[in-house]
Order: C-alpha cells, then structure tokens, then sequence
C-alpha cells in the first residue's frame, strides 16, 4: 500500500508567490490517477488487507481538505485526515500555520534575515552547530528553498519553546503586515461532521502540532490525550489514528509510541516515501512512512 500526504489544496495566489501548495486542479488529476492504476481506499475494512491500493491522507485540519474530502466522497472513496485541536478548541493561528504564511507571502531569504536580526536585537542565542549536527538532514527530503529550510528549523527546531517561538512569529506577521484569519484557515465543527458523514476517518495530530520530543513524557502524555479527549468529546467517534506533528525520526521517541498504545491508537503515520507492506502490519504499526503528494 501506498500512503500519500497532503497539506495545502488551493488555487496559486499571487498575492503569496513563494507559498507550497497542490493545487485543486493537481489533486484532482493525481485522484483520478490513482484511481485507475491502483484503487484509493474505500473504508476503514480496506486497511487491513492484503492490497497495492492508495491511502490519501490529509494533515493540519486545514480548510483545504473539505474540497478534497468531497471529492473522495464523489467516487465513494476515504482518506483520513488528522486534526491538531487546539484550533477547534480557540481562535488561534498555529505556529506551523504562521511559518507557511510568512514564507509564502515574503521572499525566504529576507524572512530569514529579519527573523535572525530580530533574535540579535532580542538577544535570543541559540546554538547553530546543531545544523551540522543533530538537524542536518531535517527539511532535505523536500528539495525546498535553502532560505525557507533554514527559517523551519530555527523556528520549529532550534526554538523550543512554544511561547518565543509566538513571540518571535507575530512580530515578523506585523511587520510584514501578515493577517490570518482562523475561520479562513481550519475546519470547523461543521465540516467535520460532515466529512464524517461522507465516510472520512479523523485522526490526531496531536492538540499544538508541536514537536513531541521537546517535551517530556508528562506533557507528551497531556499533549497527545488532550487531542483524543476532545476529537472523541465534540464528535462521538473513536481515534484510533495519529500523525506526528513534523514527522520523522526527530519528531517522535519512545514515549510517544508507549502513549499512543495507551490511548488507543492502532496507527501511527510518519514521512519517508516507502510502501507499507500490510502482510506485515496487520493491525498496529507505529511507524507508517508516507510519500509527499509531490512526489506525483
């Protein structure tokens, strides 16, 4: 089985020139193309068998994905889509969200250098040697802009602390005159039961989408059960997928993978393009790589 990984469907805006996104009339070109030449997922029944089939899967809970959840729902198909809840539990913009919306709007490159004369003017150190080091191959896979690479991972890496990290992304969104608007940007409760009702999965993507292995097993434990008990609270349904915030090795241990089995959750989706061979997995698997929709 293949599994593929979406964030942003949308039409190019030219008011943000630099933004990463698939847009709609792509994705429905890639839907209609997996259709026909493997078969995309028809339920939940479908996961447990023997099948070269497609998984779409869909991160984020962004607006994005009613569009896409209607369109697997035309050909009578699923995907799972994994929800960080705090944005259905506030009004606020997720950091993740904020990054993609300062990259798409201003030219990497002076991003970067506002956001690191930002930290000197602050006087916020940080150690770069980790660049060379332990985040090295972080962002490589995606043969993105070195200057946006650079911005994700002293923001989302070397900054781990989720209040400088807002700290320091509000201000380049007023200085760059950057104004999201939530309702704009994530489903609502609406949607989701909708999407329910068209046969789409819902998973957890943790409450913050914040990376887990910043965090001891305490505050992973209430980060990843704080996402359940309100997924299970506002739509009466049972999690049992999760999506590491960021994925990879880097964003997850062996804490998260022993609270995830407490919680419930069967499965566990990560990135690095590779088939899973469901001979194998069965039912429980905390590590599925899934392919970047890029990639086709």
């Amino acid at each position: 089985m293949k599994t593929i990984m979406y964030h942003y469907i949308r039409d190019n805006d030219s008011r943000s020139p630099y933004f990463n996104n698939l847009t709609k009339t792509t994705y429905l070109q890639q839907v209609k193309r997996f259709e026909k030449k493997y078969g995309i997922i028809k339920n939940s029944d479908d996961l447990l068998k023997q099948n070269k089939k497609i998984l779409l899967t869909f991160d984020d809970g962004l607006k994005d994905h009613f569009f896409a959840a209607k369109v697997l729902s035309k050909i009578n198909r699923i995907g799972i889509f994994f929800l960080p809840t705090l944005p259905l539990e506030s009004k606020k913009i997720l950091n993740v969200h904020k990054v993609h919306l300062i990259l798409g709007k201003i030219e990497p490159l002076i991003a970067l250098e506002e956001l690191k004369n930002y930290m000197k003017e602050k006087k916020i150190k940080i150690n770069f040697k980790n660049f060379k080091t332990k985040y090295k191959n972080t962002y490589k896979k995606f043969n993105d802009n070195v200057h946006k690479n650079e911005f994700k991972k002293i923001i989302n890496y070397l900054i781990g602390d989720s209040i400088l990290q807002t700290k320091l992304l509000d201000h380049l969104l007023n200085k760059f005159k950057i104004y999201p608007i939530h309702k704009d940007m994530y489903l609502n409760n609406k949607d989701i039961k909708e999407m329910l009702k068209m046969g789409m999965i819902i998973g957890s993507h943790s409450h913050s989408h914040t990376i887990l292995t910043n965090m001891d097993y305490k505050k992973q434990l209430n980060e990843i059960s704080t996402s359940m008990k309100i997924l299970k609270k506002r739509f009466k349904i049972e999690i049992k997928h999760f999506c590491y915030p960021y994925g990879g090795k880097i964003s997850y241990n062996l804490d998260t993978i022993r609270i995830l089995k407490q919680q419930g959750i069967e499965r566990a989706f990560t990135i690095g393009g590779e088939d899973t061979n469901l001979l194998k997995v069965k039912k429980y698997d905390y590590e599925i790589k899934r392919y970047d929709c890029n990639e086709f």
